[in-house]
């Protein structure tokens, strides 16, 4: 028993910096596929070659990791950190520096909404993240008073959250975050916050991998809520919709997550935060120089 726990410790190879590069590299492969691929080579100047629809495909599963995996490092983040104001303040200063270049890569608005290149149907994921940081902030206040429940205060939790009380102020937070990321029209929308919600809540019910997985399990069962009246079932069922499913690998990622720092530095942590628009932006320059050739 022990040599089994032993082993798998050794196995347990993942820190925070690398889960941070795996997010990272999986969204580059996601905003690629359908930036560049899907709305420029795939259906634009390149229809006819055949392969193409098989990489976006690839992409775009693999592209399935790097939200649960942002999740969980926030609310990792909303415990660790020292200053949650400053904090959610990043994340909301984000939101902003990063709508252009979403707008410019995403909505290709480089070629339709000169001078400013904003749009307002579809906002960026960093607005999800805010509002879903809010959220848990609202609801570790009323629930748990800011204690740290910790993995190892299950039943206590458990105790906690089938309070009426409990539920309702659950059922409340969700409704309004939920709204005011659907409003706002926010990637991934209203089961954006509530997978963040999710991971909060089943935080101290065991591993991160079980936090993991239920946040797959909202994020596939929002995308199915969000895709099915507009397109029935059988077009959700059809090839190539379901692509939400595949951020159950994520799971495997955090099987390996040993819960250490890694190496840090301030310029580290700003450049991850600004990874996020300065690929984006990339993609949305590279999208217009190949529409223009």
């Amino acid at each position: 028993m022990g040599d089994g726990k032993a082993r798998m410790a050794s196995l347990k190879i993942i820190d925070r910096r690398a889960l941070k590069w795996i997010a990272s590299i999986t969204m580059l492969l996601d905003h690629v596929a359908y930036g560049l691929i899907y709305q420029v080579f795939m259906f634009r100047l390149f229809p006819q070659v055949q392969w193409l629809p098989g990489l976006y495909n690839v992409m775009r599963r693999l592209g399935r990791l790097a939200f649960p995996l942002y999740i969980f490092m926030m609310v990792d983040g909303f415990y660790y950190t020292r200053d949650r104001r400053k904090y959610l303040g990043r994340l909301a200063l984000f939101s902003l520096i990063s709508e252009i270049p979403f707008d410019i890569s995403i909505n290709m608005t480089l070629l339709s909404k000169p001078p400013f290149f904003l749009e307002f149907d579809s906002q960026n994921v960093f607005f999800t993240q805010t509002i879903g940081f809010m959220a848990i902030w609202l609801m570790d206040t009323f629930l748990a008073g800011g204690r740290d429940y910790g993995r190892g205060h299950r039943r206590e939790w458990i105790k906690l959250l089938f309070r009426p009380s409990s539920l309702l102020v659950i059922a409340l937070v969700g409704t309004a975050g939920g709204w005011a990321a659907w409003v706002l029209k926010t990637d991934y929308s209203y089961y954006g916050v509530l997978a963040i919600m999710a991971a909060y809540l089943v935080r101290p019910l065991g591993a991160g991998w079980l936090e993991t997985a239920a946040t797959a399990l909202v994020l596939t069962l929002g995308q199915a809520s969000w895709m099915i009246p507009r397109t029935g079932f059988a077009g959700y069922l059809a090839k190539g919709s379901l692509f939400e499913v595949f951020s159950f690998l994520a799971v495997l990622v955090i099987i390996f997550y040993n819960g250490k720092k890694g190496r840090s530095s301030t310029a580290g942590k700003w450049g991850f935060y600004c990874f996020y628009p300065a690929h984006l932006l990339l993609i949305g320059l590279l999208a217009c120089y190949f529409m223009k050739m």
